[in-house]
């Protein structure tokens, strides 16, 4: 059975989509390298894809030509000399461009405004593009999830297995459209008779 492997990114500015598909995809690899290397020609061998929707929420949020692939190169030069039990929560602080501190509050509002489905102003005041994604006015989530279709679809049209590496509000982006494939008619034909999931929070 082939392996399909779909990478979700996460919310607020990003790079155009070749060069952080690159680091994403060069990260992943130096991990399963670092900590498991007899898993190494596994990845190798597995397609491996970006859903990218960096360009419609650089858009929404006022930076359509965005580009800080050449920072976050360097940041994933520095991750790689951390060994495993080196990296932890104090050394990601020390990242330049990178606060696990910034990061923590947002993190937190995001997710219990998830679990609640909150949309308030607060939400939009840390994170607008997830105040936007839950707006049932606009088309934003529609979009985002958009990139995410095609390429799963075509993963289940070959019977692959697939695994969904998601961040932040590509996780939410990835749950919503699994739960269209699940529910939704059209959808029926890719997801054949028998489908299962599995479902692992790190």
């Amino acid at each position: 059975m082939a392996k399909t492997i779909l990478v979700v990114h996460g919310r607020d500015l990003k790079p155009p989509k070749e060069p952080l598909e690159n680091l994403w995809i060069e990260a992943l690899r130096f991990g399963i390298e670092r900590d498991r290397p007899s898993k190494l020609p596994a990845c190798d061998a597995a397609v491996k894809e970006l859903v990218y929707y960096g360009d419609v929420s650089n858009t929404f949020l006022g930076k359509p030509g965005f580009d800080d692939s050449l920072g976050r190169r360097g940041t994933l030069e520095q991750l790689k000399r951390y060994k495993t039990k080196q990296f932890t929560k104090q050394n990601y602080e020390k990242l330049p461009g990178k606060s696990a501190w910034e990061e923590s509050p947002e993190d937190a509002i995001a997710g219990v405004a998830s679990l609640l489905r909150i949309n308030d102003p607060i939400i939009g005041a840390v994170a607008p593009d997830i105040r936007e994604y839950w707006n049932p006015h606009s088309q934003f989530s529609s979009d985002v999830r958009y990139p995410m279709i095609a390429p799963l679809k075509a993963a289940m049209d070959g019977n692959d297995e697939i695994l969904v590496v998601s961040h932040s509000l590509g996780t939410m982006i990835a749950y919503d459209t699994f739960r269209k494939f699940c529910r939704f008619g059209e959808y029926r034909p890719h997801r054949g008779e028998d489908p299962s999931l599995d479902y692992t929070r790190p």
